[in-house]
């Protein structure tokens, strides 16, 4: 107490109660590590600092420096945490600060760029190399097209036989939910040899322990880079193995539905905007496309000043549709019966 006024809370004690708190509402152990790390890297000079110290100005010249170094997009992830933050001190029962003051803050323009994507032939290479514990986990990461927390998250209990059960919190309201995936032949004995190898096969055991901690590991953020050095090829993460396989059902002609199943996005249009982003467009369209632009050009070319110009467009245009739509039968997209 000073002169009967409370003391300031400062940023470093803030920071604190913050990661008690998502630690208490269960957000998932790989999300807070992440967080706790850049908290400690990027605003240990703020930690003896009041909150009330801590303003709009401050904050979008830690942004300009940040991107300097590292650029907007991590810059972006810097001002979502602090953002986080400072609404938890907001809140009511707490309300240490009156305004958040990233609320001013904009965000740095981003480019909005194809997302790499390994080949599958990279993906065999560093499977290959890998060692046993190594490619079980990519083994169920591409069979599953799951995210790696979801993975690494795996216990004894969620083994189901012919499925087992995924976690994600990746949805609206981040509340906890149970996903129920079926197994492929090679992810059904990637999770044989993996139980087979728990030291302490409980229930809760997890199936990917971290020697060390003797608990789940939480995100192996050097192994792929290793991996890929070791292998000789492009570096890749572990999430770049879900767009891989997202992307090998989608040029196997997968449906749209049973690609969003797999990936478990809540929307289809999550899954077609995912798919774009890595890159990826329909062979299907490519080949209708083509398809019709060979016809329309095949066709002006025989019938190029012969006096019916209007009569030969509309036929070239009801030519081009026809032609689409065979080409779109022989994939098996349409039943002429319907």
């Amino acid at each position: 107490m000073s002169n009967g006024h409370p003391q300031p809370l400062d940023f470093g004690n803030l920071c604190e109660r913050y990661l008690a708190y998502i630690r208490d509402r269960q957000q998932s152990a790989g999300w807070r590590h992440d967080k706790a790390l850049v908290i400690k890297a990027q605003f240990n000079e703020w930690y003896q600092l009041p909150i009330n110290n801590i303003t709009s100005n401050l904050i979008e010249q830690h942004l300009i420096d940040r991107s300097k170094r590292a650029g907007n997009f991590t810059a972006n992830r810097d001002l979502k945490i602090l953002k986080a933050i400072m609404s938890f001190a907001t809140k009511a029962g707490n309300e240490w600060i009156p305004k958040n003051p990233c609320s001013g803050v904009e965000r740095l323009p981003e480019d909005k760029t194809v997302k790499r994507l390994p080949t599958l032939e990279h993906f065999q290479k560093i499977h290959a190399i890998a060692n046993p514990i190594e490619r079980k986990l990519l083994d169920l990461l591409f069979t599953t097209s799951a995210r790696i927390n979801e993975i690494l998250d795996l216990r004894v209990r969620d083994d189901l036989g012919d499925r087992i059960i995924l976690r994600t919190r990746k949805h609206k309201g981040g509340a906890v939910r149970e996903d129920r995936i079926r197994l492929t032949g090679i992810g059904r004995e990637s999770l044989d040899w993996l139980r087979g190898k728990v030291l302490d096969p409980t229930p809760d055991s997890y199936l990917f322990t971290n020697p060390r901690t003797r608990t789940r590991f939480l995100r192996m953020p050097k192994r792929m880079r290793g991996l890929c050095r070791k292998a000789n090829v492009p570096y890749f993460g572990f999430h770049q193995i879900r767009a891989l396989s997202a992307s090998i059902m989608a040029d196997a002609n997968v449906p749209l539905p049973e690609i969003q199943s797999r990936l478990r996005h809540a929307r289809a249009t999550t899954t077609d905007w995912y798919l774009k982003a890595i890159g990826h467009d329909k062979p299907i369209s490519r080949v209708v496309l083509d398809q019709a632009l060979n016809f329309n050009e095949n066709s002006m070319k025989n019938q190029e000043f012969n006096g019916n110009g209007g009569e030969n467009r509309e036929n070239v245009q009801n030519s081009a549709t026809s032609n689409t739509t065979k080409a779109i039968e022989n994939t098996g997209r349409i039943d002429k019966r319907a």
